[in-house]
């Protein structure tokens, strides 16, 4: 096996999966670097997964078959916040083949493939008046895609918001996010407003509550930097 050049420092390891089609055969598991190596497969019809496996907030369940084995990110923790909020996932590449049929050979069969991204990546500007008053800041955002089905291609929706990195600036609040998409759709719920929040916790410990609906914003086709005007109440 051997992937295409060109997916830069995030994809270093690989898992592959075969799947046998048939009930009398078994599962065939191996570990890759990214410049490929062989797994031993007996003759047969398989359904087939790749995807990178040097991501940190992503993780894998269902992978004891091939129509259930998912990417999904756990619960924040260690934020010294009670939000329920999940990870942003890590870049992730991934390969799904159906019907794969690999014959008797005496010589070594050569697979090469490039795998996709399934993961977008957002960053947004706030601008906002009185950020001096402000000590810290703790941001999420409702509405997006939460796991992604490597086999069909399909995702589900966050079973909580997904966790912001955000920094306060000059009167501007920076951050970013990432999301699990689809080709055919963006990162975002089907028909689900998406709601950025920000919890403004200022020097006298009171605490600002903010929504802004970023729906368009995110949805936009080619639009990955979100610009946002928002008054702070001193």
């Amino acid at each position: 096996l051997r992937m295409s050049r060109g997916l830069g420092d995030v994809y270093k390891r690989q898992r592959v999966i075969f799947y046998p089609k048939s009930e009398e055969g078994r599962k065939v598991e191996s570990y890759l670097s990214v410049e490929g190596g062989v797994v031993k497969v007996l003759p047969g019809y398989y359904d087939m997964v790749i995807y990178n496996y040097n991501t940190e907030s992503v993780l894998i369940r269902g992978d004891g078959a091939f129509e259930t084995i998912e990417a999904y990110t756990g619960p924040c923790t260690g934020l010294g916040t009670s939000e329920a909020m999940v990870w942003s996932p890590d870049p992730l590449y991934v390969v799904s083949v159906k019907d794969m049929r690999i014959e008797k050979s005496e010589k070594m069969l050569l697979m090469e493939f490039q795998p996709k991204q399934v993961v977008k990546n957002y960053s947004f500007e706030i601008k906002v008046k009185g950020l001096k008053n402000v000590a810290s800041i703790i941001c999420n955002v409702d509405g997006m895609n939460g796991s992604y089905y490597i086999s069909s291609g399909s995702c589900t929706a966050s079973v909580a918001p997904i966790y912001v990195e955000a920094r306060k600036g000059d009167d501007v609040i920076r951050g970013s996010f990432s999301a699990f998409f689809t080709s055919e759709s963006t990162g975002t719920r089907s028909g689900s407003e998406v709601t950025m929040k920000l919890l403004l916790v200022k020097v006298d410990n009171t605490v600002q509550e903010v929504k802004v609906d970023i729906t368009a914003a995110v949805t936009a086709p080619s639009l990955s930097l979100i610009h946002i005007s928002e008054p702070t109440r001193h």
